[in-house]
């Protein structure tokens, strides 16, 4: 009896967790795709450099409940290098995607976007090697399949904005493998923080080079994009901690249902059907992967 009564107990902990990780993942694709419409919105005058600073230095003002609430404990992480190395590549990947948003359609980018969590599982076998089965493997290969019939190669011209939306997406996968193991040692404050604390030096230095002061309404668009980015990384954080990634990673995409009607609304674009197709394609083999991730059977090498 008292088995059962663990057992079930455990089952309930774990429904409301994955409840409370898909709760923060939708909020994180809804504030993510209205970001990805601002961020766009405020290229057309501001320099990609000049818009990772700004959104990196104005993302701080988040972090300041934070601080608040846990006073100085939040700025003493158990992993500092590991946290420094993810400012580091965030950096690159921020400023990679808002250099694809200023260059292609939104729905493009987002959906190339999808490639980040094939990425990982891929980085994980390589680089930290983790078993990985066939159907994994497969699915990988199809996924990279779903970013050729987004590109198009030798059909459509593939240009510098598609290139650093592939580049942001190596990066955000390298990411999403950091992020599982911070989840592990620190909170979600702690990671939410750091992250504006690395990226606003790293990205101020080449700001300098293409620097513009920005008008006064540019200057409120550049604070809503630095709230909203911190509002989004904590969401993000909040969802891998509380829910398991079969669970929540399948949820990532209503990016693209969401940022589908904002951005025909504000640049009046529509996606074409092979974005549509490829991006179905991506999501699924990412999705397959999530729910496999954890499928014994999956861990062979059948």
């Amino acid at each position: 009896m008292v088995v059962k009564r663990n057992n079930k107990s455990a089952i309930v902990k774990t429904t409301q967790n994955n409840l409370l990780g898909i709760t923060w993942m939708v909020a994180f694709t809804f504030f993510a795709a209205t970001n990805n419409v601002i961020i766009k919105y405020a290229s057309s005058n501001l320099h990609p450099f000049v818009i990772a600073f700004f959104s990196s230095a104005f993302s701080l003002l988040i972090c300041i409940p934070f601080y608040l609430n846990y006073g100085r404990s939040v700025f003493v992480p158990k992993r500092p290098v590991l946290l420094l190395v993810r400012g580091f590549i965030n950096s690159i990947a921020t400023v990679a995607f808002f250099f694809a948003l200023s260059s292609i359609p939104v729905a493009t980018a987002t959906s190339l976007s999808f490639l980040a969590p094939i990425i990982a599982v891929l980085l994980a076998a390589l680089i930290l090697h983790e078993k990985v089965g066939w159907r994994r493997w497969s699915a990988i290969v199809v996924g990279f399949l779903g970013v050729l019939v987004i590109l198009r190669p030798g059909i459509s011209v593939i240009g510098f904005g598609h290139l650093s939306a592939l580049i942001a997406a190596l990066a955000f996968g390298i990411l999403f493998v950091i992020l599982r193991q911070l989840g592990k040692t620190e909170t979600v404050a702690t990671v939410t923080i750091y992250l504006g604390v690395v990226m606003t030096p790293l990205t101020f230095i080449p700001a300098l080079y293409f620097w513009r002061w920005p008008t006064s309404e540019e200057f409120l668009v550049l604070i809503t994009i630095g709230l909203v980015g911190g509002v989004i990384h904590f969401c993000l954080a909040a969802a891998l901690k509380w829910g398991a990634a079969p669970v929540v990673s399948p949820i990532d995409y209503m990016r693209l249902i969401w940022v589908v009607p904002i951005a025909y609304l504000v640049f009046d674009e529509i996606p074409d059907a092979f974005t549509w197709v490829g991006s179905v394609i991506v999501f699924g083999s990412a999705t397959y992967i999530a729910i496999r991730v954890h499928d014994p059977n999956d861990c062979s090498t059948e």
